[in-house]
């Protein structure tokens, strides 16, 4: 849905060729399934411009498989990225949101980011990792896993970045991980606007590093 010379997502204003000059869409939504005792699948949503909404969903015994979100603003951001994976063991989930792609850019950010790996009280996942990478400010990144040696990375740039969980849900409003062995990494980097991490663990050998850089005192 749209795209431009880096992402190379194929969509043009005149419907040609899809390797020639690429153009930024809005309002565009993106919804791919892939569920039932399914293996090395590899699910990928691209969207440039604004106001977008992306959803992958990888339930039921989905092992070895890839959800991949790539959203890339012009000016407000405000897209939306979803990923759940259930039953899904050494699966991987990122997210990229990116405020700055397009030349003269002036992207505020303004972004969400969901992944959800494993669900209570069943539905445990293992073996999976997460990645998000939101750029420009005031993003907010939900995540919550259940299960055994899941591994969390979350990278924000930008002023007044959120790292939350999912509302109505165990541990609302903090990014949770239920299980063994899980591993947290967050990285906040800001300039004018404080950021907020927060962050529940609840098992044994767990790990959680948080790094904020800021000139403002939270």
């Amino acid at each position: 849905q749209g795209g431009d010379g880096k992402g190379k997502f194929p969509a043009r204003s005149d419907g040609g060729d899809v390797f020639d000059t690429y153009i930024p869409v809005n309002n565009g939504e993106a919804i791919i399934e892939q569920s039932s005792t399914s293996h090395d699948n590899k699910a990928r949503i691209g969207q440039s411009g604004n106001d977008h909404d992306a959803q992958i969903c990888q339930n039921g015994n989905v092992t070895f498989s890839e959800a991949n979100i790539d959203q890339y603003p012009v000016v407000s951001g405000n897209n939306r990225g979803l990923i759940r994976q259930t039953n899904s063991t050494l699966s991987s989930a990122r997210i990229t949101q990116n405020a700055g792609t397009f030349p003269s850019a002036s992207g505020t950010g303004n972004n969400i980011a969901e992944v959800y790996q494993g669900s209570a009280p069943y539905g445990l996942s293992s073996g999976n990792v997460t990645t998000v990478v939101q750029e420009n400010g005031f993003n907010t990144s939900r995540n919550e896993q259940f299960g055994t040696d899941n591994r969390v990375e979350i990278d924000q740039s930008g002023n007044g970045n959120l790292v939350t969980g999912p509302s109505g849900v165990y541990a609302a409003g903090i990014a949770h991980q239920e299980g063994l062995m899980n591993k947290a990494f967050i990285t906040q980097v800001a300039g004018t606007t404080a950021n907020i991490a927060s962050l529940f663990q609840n098992g044994s050998n767990n790990t959680a590093t948080i790094n904020q850089n800021s000139s403002v005192a939270p």
